[in-house]
């Protein structure tokens, strides 16, 4: 499709200009939307060293090392984006999110009034969804308003990105027979995919 072929040209373009610090941020974007998402963190780390400053970018970086457990640098990489951005909303969750992880108590204890505090003005960033926030002392009421918040968040986002109708990438088979298909981020070691296991065998 048309992200693949962005890929490969942004790949292209990386093997040319190894110094660009936008084509390499552009092609860490363009990985982490992919199947490769992993593959991502080396040119937005060369993105980063050669000079690429946005705390939004760099705490994306942050959570795909998180996701493949690089804990070290992500907790290195997220306190240098609140030592510049001392509010920095994702930065707090994805921080306060590492030590609950880490058995830190001491430092989720300083963190979470931060992070509450910032919730509190009615804010919301996408590295920090509703869910995360049920292990914290936030009240039901700060839950519910921050869910809102970050729904509407979700909702502009959404809006924002021009999607293909499906029909158009995925021509409907000319068989007769309906075929049913299972998608979902969660089929890995996790409760969701232990759970449908059962719905699997009896399809």
């Amino acid at each position: 499709g048309l992200s693949q072929e962005r890929l490969r040209r942004l790949n292209r373009l990386a093997a040319l200009q190894s110094k660009d610090a936008v084509i390499l941020a552009e092609l860490g974007h363009a990985l982490l939307r992919s199947n490769s998402a992993p593959q991502a963190m080396l040119p937005m780390r060369q993105a980063i060293a050669l000079g690429y400053d946005d705390p939004e970018f760099a705490l994306q970086l942050a959570a795909n090392e998180l996701q493949n457990n690089e804990f070290a640098a992500a907790k290195t990489r997220i306190e240098k984006i609140l030592s510049a951005h001392h509010d920095h909303l994702g930065a707090l969750g994805l921080l306060w999110h590492l030590a609950a992880q880490s058995c830190d108590w001491q430092q989720v204890e300083l963190l979470e009034p931060r992070l509450l505090d910032r919730i509190d003005t009615g804010d919301a960033h996408a590295a920090l969804t509703p869910w995360r926030l049920l292990a914290s002392n936030a009240s039901p009421i700060q839950l519910r308003d921050y869910a809102k918040a970050f729904s509407q968040l979700s909702k502009t986002t959404t809006a924002n990105q021009s999607r293909a109708p499906l029909h158009a990438a995925y021509p409907r088979a000319k068989h007769e027979r309906i075929r049913v298909g299972y998608l979902s981020s969660d089929f890995h070691q996790h409760a969701t995919a232990l759970l449908m296991a059962g719905v699997f065998d009896h399809h």
